[in-house]
């Protein structure tokens, strides 16, 4: 059996791993702040997007249909002729 002691790390090394600490401590923080900003943009983004979708839906309710603008025209056609055909009697 040898008889081995943990060595005590040298003073560099302990200052090396205090900066290696200190640079995750700083990355995890940071990644932290990144995500709770991007969550906050993604909230905002989901309210402006629900305001659209229900203008696009108010707007397709006052939409004039091709087949109401044909009917529309056809009753103002047919009033144009009686008012003609009164002229011309």
């Amino acid at each position: 059996m040898s008889n081995t002691t943990p060595q005590k790390p040298s003073i560099t090394e302990r200052h090396i791993q205090t900066i290696v600490g200190a640079i995750l401590v700083t990355l995890i923080l940071w990644v932290g702040v990144t995500v709770t900003s991007n969550k906050e943009s993604i909230a905002v983004l989901q309210v402006q997007v629900q305001t659209l979708q229900g203008a696009i839906n108010t707007a397709s309710l006052d939409y004039y249909s091709k087949s109401e603008a044909e009917k529309d025209l056809r009753i103002l056609s047919n009033r144009i002729d009686r008012l003609e055909g009164r002229f011309n009697d």
